[in-house]
This record gives C-alpha cells, sequence and structure tokens, in this order.
C-alpha cells in the first residue's frame, strides 16, 4: 500500500505535461491527505497516467473524474431541457448590446 501526503501548498501547472491535459491548468490549494491504495493501482495509475510522482497520478485521475461526473451530469438533462430555437437571434441581440 502507498500512502500519499499532499501539502498545503499552490500548485500550477503552467507547462502543458502529459498527465495532466493541456486545457487543464491547475491553481489550487492544496490539503494534506492520507490515502491507503493497493500497490497494484497505483503503479498502473502511473504507468496510464505517465506522472512523474504518485501524488500527480492521483491528483491527474480525480480532476479527470470530475470532469467525467460533469458531463454525465449534462448529459442526463438531455431531453428535460426546453432550449428556444431562437439562440442564433438572442446571440445576436447580446453582441449588439456589447457593441453599443
Amino acid at each position: 500500500m502507498y500512502c500519499i501526503y499532499l501539502s498545503n501548498s499552490l500548485l500550477d501547472t503552467e507547462q502543458p505535461t502529459n498527465y495532466i491535459e493541456k486545457e487543464h491548468k491547475i491553481k489550487a490549494k492544496l490539503m494534506r491527505t492520507t490515502i491507503k491504495i493497493d500497490d497494484k493501482i497505483c503503479e498502473e495509475l502511473m504507468h496510464l497516467t505517465s506522472a512523474p510522482s504518485k501524488a500527480k497520478a492521483i491528483q491527474a485521475a480525480l480532476v479527470e473524474y470530475i470532469d467525467l461526473k460533469r458531463k454525465s451530469r449534462l448529459l442526463s438533462l438531455r431531453g428535460k431541457l426546453d432550449i428556444a430555437e431562437n439562440w442564433q437571434e438572442l446571440r445576436r441581440e447580446e453582441l449588439k448590446e456589447l457593441h453599443d
């Protein structure tokens, strides 16, 4: 089992890496956390994410999991929202108001 310790510092990924998608720029306060993870799971996660450390591999996995859950919630709304067909007209009006 691995124990991962994250400190209370700022993580700023200004340069894109292969273990965090290029669109994700994370700037957040981290909290110290201790977790027990099966060795095989952690090794596979590090291999799949190509992360340089266990903590970064776990963080990348959590970011991706959150993204997947958000997408899932949006997809669950399919067919439940009544969207007006005049969205293009509304958009033109908004742009016109901004330029006036």
